[in-house]
């Protein structure tokens, strides 16, 4: 078994970290970096205002996603999208991404427009470009075929109306004078309008100006938003190059070891904590020699006594062991224990 220091393991767990951060991040945006989705392209000349993370359609069920956006090697005025769609999707190579309004308020999202079903060999795979187009707001709403039909009716029945008007007006001196009265409410309504279009106007184009400072924001922003999603996916390939698995499983080893330490020191606190509980409450004589002052005094007498007793044997050897039939009187001097000495 490999066994890491602790730099190497910290390093690891970093780098986990650091991947896992990422990730996270990535598929909060909808985009699994981990996963082996089916990448498209199209390209358009103007892609509307649309970004990265706007929605792929088909039939209004979501699919997928925008994953980046750039322009083409070789020609800078067409712009490259790419779709980052769900695996296992059956989509014809003649297909169409279409940039559809997503309302009046603004908003877009890319719609797949194709007819039938592809068998194998003509789905679409991984890396084929689909033909781009761009549609504005009246046409993703009607299709060209219902705005002839709804024009043809309206001439119909503004034809019919200018008829009758004029046949009434011919007919009837009332008519005549609710028609003057209807040209002044024209000619009012004219007047308001001027008025109107000069306030929008002067609001337009503040608004425009707001959205071209922005424009000119975002494109400086742009060449560090390709470095940071160059290196981002440059890392997500070296990751997915790693042995995660085998590195997971030697740093749950190494954590499972460092619990087992962790236990075991925890043991050696509780053993110490209680030896010191029992040496400062317990009954026997080193908890007295640590709490007790005169027990401590007496242990200190004593100890001053035994070595004046052994300096004295040392000195007159004589008055402790008999030698012969006389004995002789203790009569203590140099006793280093009298106070004079």
């Amino acid at each position: 078994m490999i066994k890491f220091n602790r730099e190497t393991k910290i390093g690891l767990l970093a780098v986990i970290s650091l991947a896992l951060l990422i990730w996270g991040i990535q598929y909060l945006k909808g985009i699994n970096i981990l996963a082996n989705n089916l990448i498209l392209y199209a390209e358009y000349d103007n892609v509307a205002g649309m970004r990265i993370g706007t929605p792929v359609h088909i039939n209004g069920y979501e699919v997928g996603l925008v994953s980046q956006i750039r322009q083409k090697e070789g020609n800078p005025k067409r712009l490259v999208v790419e779709l980052n769609l769900q695996r296992g999707l059956k989509i014809p190579r003649d297909a169409v991404a279409e940039i559809t309004p997503a309302s009046f308020m603004g908003g877009h999202y890319v719609n797949l427009v194709f007819e039938g079903t592809c068998t194998e060999g003509t789905c679409a795979e991984r890396g084929d470009t689909l033909q781009g187009r761009t549609l504005g707001l009246l046409a993703s709403t009607v299709s060209t075929d219902d705005l002839q039909s709804y024009m043809e009716t309206l001439n119909q029945g503004l034809a019919r109306i200018l008829d009758t008007l004029s046949n009434k007006l011919a007919q009837s001196e009332e008519l005549e004078g609710t028609l003057s009265d209807v040209q002044a409410t024209v000619s009012n309504l004219k007047s308001a309008t001027a008025r109107l279009d000069h306030l929008l106007a002067g609001n337009v184009q503040r608004t425009l100006q707001n959205v071209e400072s922005l424009t000119a924001t975002l494109e400086a922003s742009n060449a560090q938003i390709e470095n940071l999603l160059r290196n981002a996916s440059a890392f997500s390939d070296q990751l997915a190059a790693l042995d995660l698995k085998q590195t997971l499983q030697s740093t749950d080893q190494a954590l499972h070891q460092l619990d087992g330490t962790l236990q075991t020191a925890q043991n050696a606190l509780s053993s110490l904590d209680d030896l010191l509980q029992r040496l400062n409450e317990g009954p026997g004589t080193l908890p007295m020699l640590l709490n007790d002052p005169e027990m401590a005094a007496s242990l200190r007498r004593t100890n001053k006594h035994l070595e004046l007793l052994l300096q004295d044997m040392r000195l007159h050897p004589e008055r402790y062991f008999r030698l012969g039939k006389k004995r002789k009187p203790y009569t203590p001097e140099n006793d280093p224990a009298l106070p004079s000495n």
